[in-house]
């Protein structure tokens, strides 16, 4: 069923009424010497009978006039369990079953407790907070306290916690008193309606709140009745207590939705013509079955269009029509038939064309920026590749200078010390000669590109370590980096380097240990060690006052110390990040 009402709930409805007709015939009866005040004071039979039927249009109506699906089948359980209500009643009062009797009073509960409570889960879906997760468990919990309160009061033959009375008594029905759960079952009622009557105070505006006060005062009334009622003052006990519920149940629902506090529409017509927009219900055939008062003429293309879709309920279509730029259709498939809504998109058509105009600007500032940063690339790469060509060049001629002043100073071959003095500076000549060769190098390779790959440092640092062991130098280095440098701090590290090699190179039996680096994001640490032999322990300072002296002319922050014949060198090279550059071919 779509109506709200489930079939299962049906089904609950008749199981249960076959059983009080069962209970009836089945069990037996006592005559009854104290007749029911319902019965005799006002005898109410007959506006109970009348209330199912009414209640069941009733329920018709709330199907019509409440748009929101939710909310429509909460207000539609409750009035099933209203009309269900009447019925156990009907059963209660004409039954001369013990049992039928109190079952059919237990069953008075669910009613009482689970109306309330669908009540309070429409202010919920209203006031929008149903979409929170933590209100959907709080509703599973509410409803699992109810169930347990209705469970209580079912089984109160057992534990008599709700009612509290004789049962040898033939006056049972009316001579008993109430329990803790009777009293739990009252402050459910206040705790419900208390938050129902809250929400929808927080949630209303203006002069909606002044219909929340008179939709309370109503349910005030209510209360005082049922106070009087439960202290069995005349007027109320001889009153039919399930009628005067449901008729102050539906008189404050339908307070509710008279007032606008739950959402509802005496007609689908005026619904549709209360909306602002233009929108209309098509049937399949195309013809127009509601429409707004916005809504404008359907061009006959969009309808035949439309008309041969097959759009299944929840489907949607984009349309446009011939000729209307400025005009958007959307199609939404419904049961039987469709919901056209039009939009007028010409504010929207002058957004776009404003953002094509800016976004053309943008594209030309864009193309005039990346020229511009390409220019200032060019030119900063040229400034670099100046900078370093002059101090290259400046290194290569101080270095010739001194090639030149090794070899005129070499010493006549006359005799074996001679010889090997004459040696040791032909080899510093060959060491000095391959610093030359990796200077030129990086000339070239600053031409092509601004970094140096990591690899390639490890390789032409190893053979620089080489061609210091060709030249009798104990040395050995190790290169620890993952990333490519700037031609600049290989440069630096190249300098600093041959510093130690031929700053060692004069020192006989000398062993040296060279490591290579990254100390931070945009730090290179070059450290070196020196060892030298005993018989020349004070060296280590002599040697390290020329490297001092040597590294102060360098970019560059580094730090000494001696200890026990070992000079230690910490180097510390700005290295910023690059790019890898292309191999280097030929050294």
């Amino acid at each position: 069923m779509r109506s709200g009402v489930s079939r299962k709930s049906v089904l609950w409805a008749a199981g249960l009424g076959l059983l009080l007709l069962v209970l009836e015939l089945a069990l037996p009866s006592t005559t009854r010497v104290w007749p029911y005040p319902h019965e005799s004071a006002y005898g109410t039979t007959g506006p109970m009978i009348l209330m199912v039927p009414l209640l069941g249009l009733w329920t018709l109506s709330i199907w019509q006039r409440c748009p929101d699906a939710q909310v429509r089948c909460y207000l539609m359980r409750c009035a099933a369990m209203l009309a269900l209500l009447q019925l156990v009643a009907l059963v209660k009062y004409t039954a001369q079953s013990d049992a039928a009797v109190a079952l059919g009073w237990y069953l008075y509960y669910p009613t009482i407790v689970y109306v309330p409570l669908l009540v309070l889960f429409c202010a919920l879906k209203t006031t929008g907070l149903e979409r929170r997760s933590w209100v959907r468990r709080l509703k599973v919990c509410l409803l699992v306290a109810g169930a347990i309160l209705c469970l209580l009061v079912l089984t109160n033959d057992l534990h008599q916690l709700t009612f509290l009375f004789d049962p040898l008594d033939p006056l049972w029905d009316v001579r008993y008193s109430y329990g803790p759960v009777y009293g739990a079952v009252y402050a459910w009622l206040v705790l419900v309606l208390g938050a129902f009557y809250t929400l929808t105070a927080v949630y209303a505006r203006g002069m909606r709140r002044r219909l929340v006060a008179l939709v309370f005062v109503m349910t005030l009334l209510v209360f005082a009745y049922s106070i009087s009622y439960n202290f069995r003052f005349d007027p109320a006990l001889n009153s039919n207590f399930a009628l005067t519920f449901t008729v102050s149940c539906v008189v404050n629902i339908e307070g509710c939705l008279q007032l606008g506090l739950f959402p509802a529409h005496k007609k689908l017509t005026r619904l549709f013509e209360s909306m602002p927009f233009d929108v209309r219900l098509l049937t399949h055939s195309g013809e127009t079955a509601f429409a707004s008062k916005a809504a404008a003429s359907v061009p006959d293309s969009v309808r035949e269009r439309l008309t041969h879709f097959e759009m299944h309920p929840g489907a949607r279509v984009t349309l446009e029509a011939p000729g209307e730029k400025d005009r958007l259709y959307r199609g939404f498939g419904v049961s039987g038939g469709y919901v056209l809504v039009s939009e007028d998109i010409s504010e929207l058509n002058e957004r776009r064309q404003r953002l094509a105009v800016q976004l053309l600007q943008l594209r030309r500032r864009n193309r005039v920026l990346r020229h511009a940063h390409a220019v200032r690339e060019s030119l900063y790469r040229q400034q670099c590749e100046e900078e370093l060509l002059d101090e290259v060049d400046a290194s290569l001629r101080e270095t010739v200078q001194a090639i030149r002043r090794i070899l005129a100073s070499l010493p006549p071959t006359s005799d074996e010390p001679a010889r090997i003095e004459r040696r040791r500076k032909l080899l510093l000549v060959k060491l000095l000669v391959s610093y030359c060769k990796r200077k030129g190098a990086l000339v070239l390779l600053g031409t092509d590109d601004t970094s140096f790959d990591a690899q390639h440092l490890r390789l032409v640092i190893n053979e620089s370590m080489a061609d210091a062991r060709s030249s009798e130098l104990d040395c050995a280095a190790w290169v620890g980096l993952d990333r490519p440098l700037p031609i600049q701090t290989v440069n630096t590290i190249y300098d600093c380097m041959y510093d130690v090699l031929t700053a060692a190179f004069v020192r006989k039996d000398a062993t040296l240990m060279v490591f290579v680096t990254e100390k931070e994001a945009d730090l290179v640490e070059l450290r070196c060690a020196l060892e030298t032999t005993k018989s020349e322990q004070s060296c280590p300072y002599a040697l390290g006052d020329e490297l001092r002296r040597r590294l102060e002319i360098r970019d560059v922050q580094f730090g000494l110390e001696e200890d026990e014949g070992v000079l230690h060198l910490n180097v510390l090279i700005a290295a910023p990040a690059a790019e890898p550059a292309a191999a280097l071919t030929g050294t």
